[in-house]
């Protein structure tokens, strides 16, 4: 290999290395202006960002009032208000405190319905009625026998002027009993 080839590749390395490059050139002198300590400051400074992180804010709490107001269940509205109140608490929050807070409700209705459960469950069964008993109980009649009231009722009306057909009779005597 001859040296002048040697030379150009030395050259042409040591042109992309930044230690032969020129410095940069120092940055322009930005002009310093005295840190913000106030909110007063910051508005009097960014009137324009203030206003925008004010309206994001607002927006952030409104949509955090309303998904905690959606996530409410009938009976929890103080624990409701209070989430609502509090700052720190999330949508999120808030909803797994209405759940454990329902839950709670459900463990107490489950055990009283245990408790009546075991107290009731020594208590013996009311006895059938006695008219329903009776009702049952009645025996059957005989075609004869109703025959025989059939007429005896027949000629009851008779004395009394009202004249029955048979069939009146016993329909009238089976209705009865």
């Amino acid at each position: 290999m001859n040296t002048s080839g040697l030379a150009a590749v030395h050259l042409a390395a040591a042109a992309t290395t930044t230690a032969l490059q020129d410095p940069p050139a120092p940055p322009q002198a930005q002009v310093q202006t005295a840190p913000a300590t106030t909110l007063a400051d910051l508005a009097a400074a960014y009137p324009d960002l203030c206003t925008q992180l004010r309206a994001e804010g607002a927006t952030a709490e409104r949509t955090r009032i309303l998904a905690i107001e959606a996530a409410s269940l009938p009976g929890h509205e103080a624990l409701v208000a209070e989430m609502k109140a509090d700052p720190a608490v999330s949508a999120d929050m808030a909803a797994g405190r209405l759940l454990a807070a329902e839950k709670q409700i459900r463990a107490g209705q489950l055990q009283a319905i245990k408790d009546v459960e075991g107290a009731t469950a020594k208590v013996a069964a009311a006895p059938a009625s006695t008219a329903t008993a009776k009702v049952e109980d009645a025996p059957k009649e005989t075609a004869h026998q109703l025959a025989a009231r059939a007429r005896a009722y027949q000629d009851e009306q008779a004395k009394l002027g009202v004249k029955l057909s048979v069939a009146q009779a016993v329909a009238h005597v089976e209705n009865n009993r």
